[in-house]
């Protein structure tokens, strides 16, 4: 679950000029798969690799002293993750 806000202000951009991006909250999912290998009784080694969707929506917003522009955006965030990793098991 994403619900981002992100403001720049006149340091950054220079006097008078600022930027504030608001993204909707939104709701992915992901997909995985894995394999693990027992190699003692207390020790296990893992490999697992994950992809995540994730749809994105908001405003941007652009000012200075003189004028104010607002637009919307739409964009995606996809993902893989491969873990590889060992478990230390009690």
């Amino acid at each position: 679950m994403v619900d981002m806000d992100v403001t720049y202000d006149e340091v950054e951009w220079g006097r008078g000029w600022g930027a504030n991006a608001d993204l909707d909250d939104a709701f992915g999912a992901h997909l995985g798969a894995g394999l693990g290998y027992k190699a003692t009784d207390n020790m296990e080694l893992f490999l697992e690799y994950r992809y995540t969707f994730l749809d994105l929506s908001g405003d941007l917003t652009v000012s200075n002293a003189d004028y104010s522009v607002t637009d919307k955006v739409d964009g995606s965030y996809n993902f893989g993750l491969l873990k590889f990793g060992i478990n230390i098991l009690f």
